[in-house]
């Protein structure tokens, strides 16, 4: 940890693998902004070893739960597009909204001086990739803040009240109608994810 208490993650201090498994450990307990400072600290320092001994570890990745987005990107080739899945596209959609969240892109929304079209990339990607019909069911940690983010700030008034019924139909649910947000399933490749050590 450093003096901010933030993790401390340099190369050359721990084995490889034991370093990439402590990150993705991080990663997944942490916040959307933590989970994208992980996924640039894999790709900026640990790109040889993903793309050789490390591959391994990123395939059983792609179905966790709150990292297989990333581990698509970290995947790809540098420089090709990255194809995902319908759900992950939403999930990635879900990601942005709880990065502008914690980037406090909506506490000015009342200020004389805020921009309306600052956020308009960011529903754009809502619109293009987010099904809010479905959204109820995604296992996003944030799931409850971002569709609350949604419901507040969308400037449709169709995707707001969409929204609205998705967290109803998210604080509703069942314990048992999906995994626990945030944590591995405890049978299946995702569960393997965060402990399997790549050699």
């Amino acid at each position: 940890m450093n003096p901010s208490g933030r993790p401390c993650w340099q190369r050359g201090q721990r084995p490889e693998a034991q370093a990439i498994d402590q990150i993705l450990d991080a990663a997944r307990a942490g916040t959307a902004t933590s989970r994208m400072t992980a996924s640039t600290v894999l790709r900026d320092l640990y790109a040889d070893h993903l793309r050789g001994a490390g591959r391994a570890l990123l395939l059983d990745l792609c179905d966790d739960p709150v990292l297989a987005a990333y581990a698509q990107f970290l995947l790809a080739e540098p420089g090709q597009p990255v194809q995902l899945p319908p759900h992950l596209k939403q999930w990635t959609a879900l990601e942005a909204v709880a990065l502008a969240l914690e980037d406090g892109a909506f506490e000015s929304e009342g200020d004389p001086t805020h921009d309306p079209d600052s956020l308009a990339f960011l529903w754009q990607i809502v619109d293009q990739d987010a099904d809010l019909g479905t959204a109820a069911t995604s296992p996003h940690p944030q799931l409850g803040d971002i569709l609350n983010a949604i419901a507040a700030h969308h400037p449709q008034g169709r995707a707001r009240k969409a929204a609205k019924k998705a967290l109803f139909k998210a604080r509703n649910q069942q314990p048992g109608d999906q995994p626990e947000q945030g944590r591995r399933p405890p049978h299946g490749r995702a569960s393997r994810g965060g402990r399997r050590r790549s050699r």
